[in-house]
């Protein structure tokens, strides 16, 4: 067994995943309640995908704690603006909005 793979380290893999699969959910769910389809869904999303492909390597990551930190916040951040849009954008006017529209609602 490689010494990569000792305890520490997959149970860090576990917590990294188990807080991106919420961090990317709740994201994706906010793009989602603005998407009238998958095609437009994919045009929504283009701005949150890109930064993350292009920087896997951010400073952040070498900070270990701060990367938790960071991933917590995050996904206070995206769950608490996914429940405005929706809340806003779907359950009082019923309709769909543009990008711009949804980022201007949430700011408010």
């Amino acid at each position: 067994m490689p010494q990569a793979l000792n305890p520490t380290n997959l149970l860090f893999l576990v917590l990294f995943f188990v807080l991106a699969f919420f961090l990317y959910s709740a994201i994706y769910g906010a793009l989602g309640v603005g998407a009238e389809d998958e095609q437009h869904l994919t045009q929504l999303a283009w701005p949150v995908i890109t930064p993350i492909a292009m920087n896997p390597n951010a400073p952040f990551a070498a900070s270990i704690l701060l990367a938790i930190a960071i991933l917590l916040g995050s996904i206070a951040g995206a769950v608490f603006a996914a429940a405005r849009i929706f809340r806003v954008g779907i359950l009082m006017t019923g309709k769909r909005f543009a990008f711009g529209e949804i980022v201007r609602r949430v700011g408010r």
